[in-house]
């Protein structure tokens, strides 16, 4: 890949990302812009601060299906003293010079203490002189150069997302159940995390979380939150004010993201209402997609938060129509557009159907952009299924266990981590169970393997007993770079590897979908 040569050039660099044209809001293509021509991208910077940086993190997306894939690409990068002829002698420096490129790039800027800046686009031919001072846990940012306007107004985007976030009221709600506010909070754990929430809330921002009743409370929130306008948003005000800072291109683009990211959230809420039978829930998903019709067009394959929007949408037309996902697709979308999509959705289920095969096979037959073909053929060449299954991991006294020492037993391994919420409620509802099941035979065994960093917090975590049995065989890899985790591709968590008497995987796509006791099945077929 090009990136690949980074390490080879000094310095550090910058990201792109969306084209997305839409009626009445979007300035229109022109004919010229069609042709496209490599250019180099260059971005030099100054960091100011009251202790030396001497590396800075770059992390570039040259492509994307979803936001962890493919992989960034991650580069440490050595700042250098500025000097007194340059006029920077109390800053460090760093500079680098991207390979010629064609479309949009995304780019992110960490040093160990701040994240400097997150998922900015960079086009080819930009150039720009940013200045960075981080004194007294405080980051500000300054741009210099012919890109500097991009940079500028991306920057000021970052902060009026955050201002739109802080806006937002806070809300816990049934997602469709029938578990009523009196119903939740009957577990005392529940109460008091409740209780403590509402008060961090009233007395951080004035903010009361609330608890909506399933049915009337419910829907009359999704109704008013269907109807905010985007228009009356800070990063809607910050486009508007900026719009003639930068190229229509280029504004398309970041619109492309701020209105992916508004409309994704909404659709995907609705999501979770669209199949009861309620009038109003059917009147707001029409009323939606009639307020946003799609006008799709190839420029928006560069915006993965609009990929991302109009992935959600199909789910969700999927869902109320009842037809097949990948259907809804070809009858709604053409060209790159629908391939990304496709590409997104099979990427972020493949794991979690019965039938990965199936699936991928089928986005196939339709997908014809070369690289996506690539990467879904590349599943299915390295599918892990009938794989050896082998490691040597610590367990929480330091002592090395192999996959080995398990020969003979059904093996399920349940990665996780620290903090991971849906690792600790697959524990707590389904594995706890299982556990408890099969405790009395010698056929099986459940191992924990969890993928933090921090020994010490990991073993707080096993002590604490909400993610996995103190009692039970529980190992782990110092982090998500071991060659467990990338031999099999592990991306998400919890994840489950159900592993036979032999050592070999027999299935790691949708475990964590199964019910407790179709899990148990599943098991028990194993055994010999």
């Amino acid at each position: 890949m090009m990136f690949n040569k980074l390490s080879n050039i000094i310095g550090f660099w910058c990201l792109g990302m969306f084209c997305a044209f839409l009626p009445n809001i979007i300035f229109a293509q022109k004919i010229e812009d069609v042709k496209k021509k490599t250019a180099s991208a260059v971005i030099y910077g100054e960091i100011s601060n009251n202790v030396d940086v001497d590396t800075v993190e770059v992390i570039i997306n040259e492509k994307f299906i979803t936001s962890n894939y493919p992989s960034s690409h991650r580069y440490r990068i050595g700042t250098t003293r500025g000097n007194l002829f340059q006029g920077n002698m109390k800053e460090r420096t760093f500079e680098v010079k991207l390979p010629p490129f064609l479309n949009p790039v995304q780019i992110s800027l960490r040093t160990k203490a701040h994240g400097v800046i997150n998922d900015f686009v960079v086009e080819p031919g930009d150039s720009v002189l940013f200045r960075i001072s981080a004194l007294k846990l405080q980051v500000s940012m300054g741009f210099m150069g012919k890109s500097a306007e991009k940079f500028r107004v991306q920057r000021e985007l970052a902060e009026a997302a955050l201002a739109d976030k802080i806006q937002q009221k806070e809300v816990m709600i049934s997602l469709g159940g029938n578990q009523t506010r009196e119903e939740f909070l009957a577990d005392s754990l529940k109460l008091h995390l409740f209780q403590t929430a509402q008060q961090k809330a009233k007395t951080g921002y004035g903010r009361v979380l609330q608890y909506l009743n399933p049915g009337t409370e419910e829907i009359d929130y999704l109704l008013r939150y269907l109807q905010d306008d985007f228009k009356k948003t800070a990063q809607w005000k910050t486009l508007m004010r900026n719009k003639g800072e930068i190229s229509e291109k280029f504004y398309n683009l970041l619109y492309s993201n701020t209105i992916g990211e508004f409309l994704s959230m909404r659709i995907g809420f609705l999501g979770n209402y669209i199949k009861m039978k309620d009038k109003r829930v059917d009147s707001a998903y029409h009323k939606f997609l009639q307020d946003y019709p799609l006008v799709p067009n190839d420029q928006q394959q560069y915006s993965q938060p609009y990929i991302n929007y109009l992935m959600k949408r199909m789910i969700v037309v999927s869902a109320k129509e009842q037809k097949p996902f990948i259907d809804i697709v070809c009858q709604e979308l053409t060209g790159a557009i629908r391939d990304r999509v496709i590409a997104r959705y099979v990427f972020n289920n493949y794991k979690h159907v019965s039938d990965s095969v199936g699936l991928i096979t089928k986005a196939l037959e339709i997908i014809k952009t070369p690289w996506l073909r690539d990467e879904l053929k590349h599943i299915l060449e390295n599918s892990s299924v009938g794989k050896l299954v082998n490691f040597e991991l610590p367990d929480t006294k330091n002592k090395f266990t192999k996959m080995s020492d398990f020969k003979g037993k059904v093996v399920l391994l349940d990665f996780w981590f620290t903090g991971c919420s849906p690792c600790k409620w697959l524990y707590q509802s389904q594995l706890k169970k299982l556990e408890q099941h099969f405790k009395n035979t010698d056929k099986f065994v459940k191992i924990a393997i969890s993928v933090d960093k921090d020994q010490s917090k990991w073993l707080k975590s096993v002590s604490e007993g909400e993610y996995t049995s103190p009692s039970g065989v529980n190992l782990t890899t110092g982090g998500d770079h071991h060659q467990l985790i990338k031999e099999f591709d592990v991306r998400s968590y919890p994840y489950l590897m159900l592993v036979d008497q032999d050592g070999k995987l027999v299935r790691s796509s949708g475990l964590s979908s199964l019910t407790t006791e179709q899990l148990i099945k599943e098991i028990e077929n194993l055994i010999k």
